[in-house]
C-alpha cells in the first residue's frame, strides 16, 4: 500500500485534442516570484506540459481553477470487485466434492460427509486421516505414523502395518496404521490390541501384557482385560467395537444382570458408556 507523504507531488490529467493526456506536475512545496501560487486568494495557475511533439514545452493555462489549494492528498481509488475466491475452509457439510473449495468430500455412510483436506490415501504423501461430520472436523493428511490413518499398508511408516479399527459396514470403517494385526506380529508373550480414540471413531492396534487392560481400553480376546472379560460395545444395538468390562454375560455378575458397554453420540462425537453389573 503507498502512503501519502508530506512533499507529495500531485499530478492532474488534462485530455489534449490530439495525442492522448497532458500530465501536468504541481510541486506544492515549490517557491520563488514566478510560481502564481505564491500569493492567496484566487489565481490562474500556470505550468509547463508536453503535449504533441517531443520538445514541446509551451505554456498551458488552465481556467476556473481558483478553489482553495489544499494539502489532504486525492482520495484512495476504488477498483471493482474481480470476484476472488474467499480462503478455502474445510469443515463444512457436504454431500459432494463439488461442493468443497478443496474438491474432497469425506463421507461417512448415514452420518454425512465433511469438506476435507482428503478422502482417500492417492489424495496424500502418506494416508488420509480419519474425519468427523458430526463435529466438523475435516479429514486430513497424515504422516503415516502410529495411528494415522490408511487404507493399505503403503500409507504406513517403515514398521507399520494398516488393520482395521472400527468396521461398521455401511456407516463407519476406518483403519489406522498399527504395530500388529495379529498376535503373530507381537513379541512372544505379548498379544495385539486396538486402542481407540472413541472421540472419532479411530484409533491403532498395539502389543499389550496379557492382563493388563483396565475396562474401557479396546480389547481383542478376554486375555488382555484385568477383569477377564472382553465385551462388545453397540451403538443402535449393533456391535461397533469391543472393550473391557465388568461383564459379558449375566452370569458374570453375582445379580445376575450384566449391563453391555455401549457407543453412544455425546452431542457431536462419539462416546463410551462403561459395562457394569447392574
Amino acid at each position: 500500500m503507498r502512503r501519502w507523504g508530506a512533499g507529495l507531488v500531485w499530478g492532474v490529467v488534462v485530455w489534449g485534442t490530439g495525442c492522448g493526456p497532458r500530465i501536468l506536475s504541481l510541486d506544492e512545496g515549490s517557491t520563488g516570484e514566478d510560481d502564481p501560487m505564491s500569493t492567496s486568494g484566487s489565481a490562474t495557475r500556470t505550468t509547463t506540459a508536453t503535449a504533441g511533439t517531443m520538445g514541446d514545452t509551451s505554456p498551458t493555462t488552465l481556467d476556473g481553477m481558483d478553489d482553495e489549494v489544499t494539502t489532504d492528498p486525492p482520495p484512495f481509488p476504488s477498483f471493482p470487485d474481480l470476484g476472488m475466491p474467499e480462503p478455502c475452509e474445510l469443515g463444512q457439510p457436504c454431500a459432494d466434492p463439488s461442493e468443497c473449495c478443496s474438491g474432497a468430500c469425506f463421507t461417512v455412510g448415514a452420518l454425512g460427509g465433511v469438506c476435507s483436506e482428503c478422502d482417500s490415501d492417492e489424495d496424500c504423501g502418506w494416508g488420509c486421516n480419519f474425519g468427523n461430520p458430526l463435529a466438523g472436523i475435516p479429514a486430513v493428511c497424515g504422516d503415516g505414523g502410529l495411528g494415522a490413518g490408511c487404507e493399505t499398508s503403503s500409507a504406513c511408516q517403515p514398521g507399520l502395518v494398516c488393520n482395521a479399527v472400527v468396521e461398521l459396514p455401511g456407516i463407519i470403517e476406518s483403519s489406522g496404521c498399527s504395530e500388529c494385526a495379529s498376535d503373530d506380529d507381537c513379541l512372544p508373550g505379548l498379544l495385539c490390541a486396538p486402542s481407540y480414540d472413541p472421540g472419532l471413531m479411530t484409533g491403532f492396534w498395539r502389543c499389550v501384557l496379557p492382563g493388563s487392560e483396565p475396562n474401557d481400553a479396546g480389547c481383542a480376546s478376554d486375555e488382555v482385560c484385568a477383569s477377564g472379560q472382553c465385551a462388545p460395545a453397540s451403538v443402535m444395538g449393533v456391535p461397533l467395537v469391543s472393550v473391557c468390562a465388568e461383564c459379558n454375560e449375566d452370569v458374570d455378575c453375582d445379580e445376575g444382570l450384566c449391563v453391555l458397554p455401549e457407543v453412544v453420540v455425546d452431542g457431536d462425537a462419539f462416546g463410551l458408556a462403561s459395562g457394569f453389573c447392574g
